[in-house]
């Protein structure tokens, strides 16, 4: 059953259109940067199953306000510059306002930030991986598949236990 369970996940994770960024070459990815501040005492950042995880992001000027962060388990992306495996739902956006669900906005105004750009994005909920396990956390360019940078390895453990049943 659980190898089913996991070749079933593995299937539904190699499920993508990649689409690439064709001005990616006029962006440089060592001015990209994302972190997890952690109380954690070990080196890798390590939370428990739901609990949500917060990351700060930096961005150069004229970056894409379309620009995203996913968490994949370790090892399942296999480039680091192209992710091309689905999220599974598993992403938050860097400027919410630019996506209605899962789907960038065509707003018409400019989708570059005229400065350079940080902030604070949360994972919770259904965009946390509630599985136990190793993940990493990659940024994206503008709406797609091209990886800016990424944290290589956040911990997350325990399980989740259902809720209790009071009898009647």
């Amino acid at each position: 059953m659980n190898e089913t369970k996991n070749l079933l996940q593995q299937s539904r994770e190699r499920m993508i259109f990649t689409r690439l960024a064709s001005d990616i070459s006029a962006y440089n990815p060592t001015e990209y940067d994302i972190k997890i501040p952690t109380s954690s005492q070990t080196p890798v950042p390590r939370f428990h199953v739901g609990q949500p995880i917060h990351v700060s992001w930096q961005a150069p000027t004229h970056h894409s306000r379309k620009d995203w962060i996913g968490i994949y388990r370790l090892g399942s992306c296999r480039s680091k510059l192209v992710t091309r495996i689905s999220s599974m739902g598993k992403w938050v956006p860097i400027h919410s306002d630019e996506y209605d669900g899962e789907v960038p906005v065509q707003t018409g105004k400019e989708d570059q930030v005229k400065n350079g750009d940080g902030g604070m994005v949360v994972f919770k909920g259904d965009s946390l991986p509630w599985a136990a396990g190793k993940y990493e956390l990659r940024y994206h360019h503008d709406g797609k598949h091209n990886v800016m940078t990424s944290v290589g390895q956040v911990e997350i453990f325990g399980k989740l236990r259902p809720p209790s049943r009071s009898s009647k």
